[in-house]
């Protein structure tokens, strides 16, 4: 029997769908599901950003090379390179650079827990 790719709506609104589905497809919800949640996390980010930047002076985000990610946190360099355009905290400057956003970053690493 071939199974579709179920939405995450349709996730939340019957978890039971689940029970179907193979591994793989499964596997891929939960990525899915995990960069959802970091977009949303990015977009309340903004939101609370543009609230808090009529209330007073803001730290700057602090952005990560992937040589300095790669130190700190538990990414290879190469796995950042090639999920760049999935993760929402990463800003692909050119084909050999990029920076990552640490807060957006932590909060992805937090999700997967």
């Amino acid at each position: 029997m071939l199974m579709r790719m179920l939405s995450l709506d349709e996730v939340l609104r019957n978890p039971a769908m689940l029970v179907g589905q193979c591994a793989s497809e499964i596997a891929e919800t939960r990525l899915a599901a995990h960069m959802a949640a970091a977009a949303l996390d990015a977009a309340h980010e903004a939101a609370v950003g543009e609230t808090r930047a009529n209330s007073g002076p803001q730290a700057e985000p602090r952005w990560l090379t992937p040589d300095e990610v790669e130190a700190k946190y538990p990414i290879k360099k190469r796995w950042l390179f090639d999920h760049r355009r999935d993760l929402p905290f990463v800003r692909n400057i050119s084909r050999k650079i990029l920076h990552i956003n640490e807060k957006g970053l932590q909060r992805w690493l937090a999700l997967r827990r």
